[in-house]
């Protein structure tokens, strides 16, 4: 039996929103159509696929892929008590986190035009890597001293501990 974990839409779904968003940002790039059709051929070929939300599972089904190879499996997650000592070593800062890759897909484009809106007394915590390709897009936010950019990081649980809000604008 083979089963294939899709950790996101169909791939035609997937290209369709990623093609709009780099339109609409002035970016040239968009998923090849034969990575399209390869992912489309492993959908076939597998005796199941396994989507992570309802999201994904109902785009397989817009696609016409047959809903009885169609498993929905949410991501699941260990979630460690929060340490207090960890989250008292911040100031009086409320703090947002942002913890996934920063591309187009993640929506940080929304994220920073909407951080730039707010006059708050707050910090946006970003944790992972930046897709080149946007980075022309966030270079008007490097210098704001609100936001801090930390690359990837290892202890993930603590930056989860010490913020006060987990934001996550993705668009599929």
């Amino acid at each position: 039996t083979t089963v294939i974990e899709r950790s996101s839409s169909h791939a035609r779904t997937q290209a369709s929103i990623l093609d709009h968003e780099y339109q609409k940002n002035g970016l040239d790039r968009c998923i090849p159509e034969t990575w399209v059709e390869r992912d489309v051929r492993e959908y076939e070929a597998a005796d199941y696929v396994a989507t992570p939300s309802t999201f994904a599972y109902q785009s397989f089904l817009k696609h016409g892929f047959d809903e009885q190879k169609l498993l929905c499996v949410p991501f699941g997650t260990d979630i460690p008590e929060s340490n207090q000592e960890e989250s008292d070593d911040m100031d009086d800062t409320f703090h947002f986190l942002f913890s996934g890759h920063l591309n187009l897909r993640k929506g940080i484009q929304y994220l920073l035009k909407a951080w730039d809106r707010l006059s708050i007394n707050a910090t946006l915590i970003l944790t992972s890597g930046i897709d080149e390709d946007i980075r022309p897009l966030i270079q008007g936010y490097e210098d704001d001293d609100s936001i801090q950019y930390m690359g990837y990081v290892d202890d993930l649980d603590t930056w989860y501990n010490r913020a006060d809000a987990f934001v996550f604008p993705s668009l599929e």
